[in-house]
């Protein structure tokens, strides 16, 4: 590697004539600009003219060409405003005199779900990764959409399933609905231990036609070393009318929170 003053075309061709340092890698082939620095301070990597304090190139697709990675770190003892740090498979970014890790929102359904018959369905999955599941951690789930039914004897049950694991089943009060009633349902879990035999605690609501349905516990049990991904299942209690009794799902998303 080599630092070399800028040359004078360098100068020309750049915006503000303001190249100071240039750093060299040799690849074998040719010395290739790594590290531009600009009299008014910024730097730029990979980039010629750098137009912000750091100022990156472009990432991409192939592997170990990102823009930016972290190593695995241990956190700061005491937390240090403006500080951004990566531990355990998270990030914190620290504010005033606290850490706090950044939410993260997936997957994100883009097309729609009809649930019909005694059979249950799948409407919405969340597939989490190996390991996830860190104590604290939590995670939020959001689904709405559209139902109908033929008569309030047919009723709509919800599953809420982690892998093959049932961790519970929700029947709102059966009423009937019109076509375009709106639902809702929103699942919010805990992680309070991690293993083969972890704990959480739950909690979550169903919304149909503004009938609020409310459902909590605390889960043990729970095998997170090979139970990964929530899943979400409807069905109903009538074969009949497949199609008068329709859930449908419009929208469905997971945050990780923490």
């Amino acid at each position: 590697m080599a630092i070399s003053q800028p040359t004078a075309s360098d100068q020309l061709s750049s915006p503000d004539h303001s190249l100071s340092h240039r750093v060299f890698a040799n690849d074998n082939a040719a010395s290739v600009k790594t590290i531009v620095a600009s009299t008014g301070g910024n730097v730029g990597i990979g980039v010629d003219s750098p137009t912000a304090v750091l100022h990156l190139k472009a990432g991409t697709a192939t592997a170990n060409t990102g823009q930016v990675k972290f190593e695995n770190s241990t956190l700061l003892a005491t937390p240090e405003a403006g500080s951004l740090e990566f531990n355990d498979g998270r990030f914190y970014v620290t504010g005033t005199a606290k850490q706090r890790v950044i939410d993260r929102t997936g997957d994100v359904i883009t097309a729609s779900v009809d649930a019909v018959g005694t059979a249950e369905t799948t409407i919405y999955t969340a597939t989490l990764s190996t390991g996830g599941a860190k104590v604290g951690r939590i995670y939020k789930i959001h689904c709405d959409g559209v139902i109908k039914n033929k008569a309030s004897t047919d009723d709509v049950t919800f599953y809420f399933y982690r892998d093959a694991t049932l961790i519970t089943s929700v029947t709102p009060t059966g009423k009937t609905y019109v076509v375009g009633t709106g639902w809702h349902l929103d699942y919010n879990e805990t992680i309070r231990t991690v293993g083969a035999t972890g704990t959480a605690a739950m909690h979550g609501h169903i919304v149909i036609g503004g009938t609020d349905t409310s459902f909590q516990s605390l889960l043990t049990g729970i095998n997170f070393t090979i139970n990964r991904s929530l899943i979400i299942k409807a069905k109903w209690s009538d074969d009949l009318d497949q199609t008068e009794n329709v859930i449908t799902i419009y929208q469905g998303y997971l945050e990780l929170k923490n």
